[in-house]
């Protein structure tokens, strides 16, 4: 008999399945959270009759009073009306959440696309590049040997793919052929012997 589930479950794994595919994500469901929120807050407006200096409030004005204090705590400095100020105190307090929360999302995304870049793991988008693969101790006069055969070109990347630790490879590299002239040094993280890998220094282009 198959397993059942509940409403609850199959929410939490829709929820948990959006998430694991990254940022935008997990920024979608602030986007509706968000959403979510300023319609409850109008149609509490609209329905105890609460808005500024004691008048009551239209849907568009409501949807406005929320979005502009979610988006600018200094907003709601100026509302009138005990109550109506409370209601937009929490909204703001609530879009400061919102906002941090975003922040923290793109901060980390931009920390995790970094990292991606520091371990050379993105793909290499050259033409006429040369693509060195695996290291030895004469990769550093292979690269100085190429580094002179291109003075007669402009801009020439020579790339090179290697298991080892990108950062450890391009500054011992760099230290022992400071002098690129005209080349570029591409240093990418890769095994290869594997397809996937050896893909990623573009040995086509």
């Amino acid at each position: 008999m198959p397993q059942t589930f509940t409403l609850r479950q199959r929410l939490r794994y829709r929820f948990d399945n959006t998430l694991a595919r990254g940022i935008w994500g997990v920024l979608a469901w602030l986007g509706v959270l968000a959403l979510a929120f300023m319609l409850v807050i109008t149609v509490l407006l609209l329905i105890t009759g609460i808005g500024p200096g004691g008048e009551s409030t239209t849907f568009p004005e409501g949807i406005w009073f929320a979005l502009t204090r979610a988006l600018d705590p200094g907003t709601f400095s100026g509302d009138e009306g005990l109550t109506f100020r409370i209601v937009m105190l929490v909204v703001t307090i609530v879009g400061i959440f919102l906002a941090a929360a975003i922040i923290g999302l793109v901060s980390s995304a931009i920390d995790a696309r970094v990292e991606n870049l520091r371990r050379g793991r993105s793909q290499v988008i050259e033409t006429g590049h040369t693509l060195i693969v695996g290291r030895n101790d004469k990769l550093a006069a292979v690269i100085s040997e190429l580094v002179k055969a291109n003075t007669s070109e402009k801009d020439r990347a020579i790339v090179v793919l290697t298991p080892d630790d990108v950062v450890e490879v391009s500054d011992e590299l760099r230290s022992e052929v400071p002098d690129m002239k005209t080349s570029r040094l591409v240093v990418r993280s890769g095994n290869p012997t594997r397809i996937a890998d050896l893909a990623q220094g573009n040995p086509a282009g």
